[in-house]
């Protein structure tokens, strides 16, 4: 929110409960009587989970007391099994942190997750993701520590992970003193069969690994890396468009790009296992199109977009009442919303000036009908898409015409 909006009721009641419960926290104290060395044996055992609003992990001394460290999520989204992969990187950082803050002789060092995508990948020798693999090199630098599966109900950082209040967790045994197993022998923990995986766990477990990133057309839009991270062709200064790892800078028309991106997209779906045949259909194409345009925008208009997904003030959202539709796509919902139209010509899709994909279209549509001027290629582009600027872009566009040069 901004600084000087006003709180609603239910924001306010909602903010008088948390300081309440910021203030009892000051009333509960931790025991941390620690049994001396040699009449003990230590073992530290932490547990790692993630929601989509944190990840955390609690470190416990058997049969002792713990220590917790719990992170927010980030704004950016992440795929819940790389919450839960982040999770564990700060568990193994709290267990180095505990163990040389304790000095204690600790004979053995567990740390459970609930996540079987995560256990997967840190057992796994096949090249992972970037995102992936960085962090699971950072976990494996600790060899001491045994990785072991907990049922979420079991998991204590599961109460962290998803947030509490104080006068539940005053009352939570397992908060405090972990699983109940715990007080049982060490051969009645339980054990984890990693052979048992169910579908989607293994499809998750694969869509990391690096040969199959091909498969996943979502995390090929421009402005994202097939590693989940931005990538540097993926930014705002960038005129140059790239999608499925295609630079649309080296084609010289709108509809030859959009057939080579749905030859590759065919090529995608075929070894995913899907029987296509023939030339390639108008969905194909529409598709394909849908792709250029939406990595486009994600390109150009990243700011743009999160603003509208967040309800959030920006010039450009105020001044052409800029909306997503279905598809996920921004569209401009302007005057023209009650005017005899097409859907086309009263939403029109916004496009970006001085890009090399808007550049093809504009060229498209000159070529489409028989090399008219700026005013009625513009007029041809209005009942479609909306470009800023947009007679300025398409005089500059038309200027490269040799034919209307000739």
């Amino acid at each position: 929110m901004e600084w000087d909006e006003q709180l609603t009721e239910e924001d306010i009641q909602q903010w008088k409960e948390i300081s309440f419960d910021l203030d009892e926290i000051q009333e509960y104290h931790i025991p941390r009587a620690i049994g001396l060395p040699g009449t003990v044996t230590f073992r530290l055992l932490c547990f790692c989970d993630a929601s989509t609003k944190a990840y955390a992990s609690a470190v416990y001394l058997h049969q002792l007391r713990e220590t917790t460290y719990t992170r927010l999520v980030p704004n950016k989204k992440i795929t819940l099994p790389r919450l839960e992969l982040l999770a564990v990187v700060i568990g193994v950082r709290c267990i180095d942190f505990v163990k040389k803050q304790l000095k204690l002789p600790i004979c053995e060092t567990i740390l459970w997750t609930d996540s079987q995508c995560v256990l997967h990948w840190i057992g796994s020798k096949k090249p992972l993701a970037t995102f992936v693999d960085n962090r699971i090199k950072e976990i494996r630098q600790q060899q001491d520590i045994q990785f072991q599966y907990v049922y979420t109900k079991e998991n204590p950082a599961d109460i962290a992970s998803r947030g509490t209040t104080v006068s539940l967790l005053k009352e939570n045994s397992q908060w405090w003193h972990g699983p109940s197993w715990l007080t049982k022998h060490r051969t009645e923990w339980p054990r984890w069969d990693p052979h048992n995986i169910s579908v989607d766990n293994q499809n998750s477990i694969e869509s990391e690994y690096k040969v199959s990133k091909v498969l996943h057309e979502a995390k090929l839009l421009a402005g994202e890396g097939p590693d989940g991270e931005t990538n540097s062709v993926g930014n705002s200064k960038s005129s140059v468009g790239y999608l499925l790892d295609i630079d649309c800078s080296r084609f010289s028309s709108f509809i030859r790009l959009i057939r080579v991106s749905a030859w590759v997209l065919r090529f995608v779906k075929r070894l995913n296992k899907e029987t296509i045949s023939g030339p390639l259909t108008a969905a194909e194409l529409e598709h394909a199109k849908l792709l250029w345009i939406k990595s486009v925008q994600k390109q150009c208009f990243g700011e743009v977009m999160i603003a509208i997904k967040e309800n959030k003030r920006h010039n450009l959202v105020s001044q052409l009442g800029l909306i997503l539709d279905q598809e996920n796509v921004i569209r401009c919902v302007g005057r023209l919303g009650a005017a005899q139209l097409s859907e086309g010509a009263k939403t029109p899709i916004l496009l970006p000036k001085k890009n090399k994909v808007t550049e093809l279209l504009i060229e498209s549509m000159h070529r489409k009908n028989f090399h008219v001027g700026v005013s009625q290629t513009l007029s041809a582009m209005r009942q479609t898409y909306w470009i800023p600027q947009g007679r300025s872009e398409v005089k500059r566009v038309l200027r490269k015409c040799t034919i209307c040069k000739r």
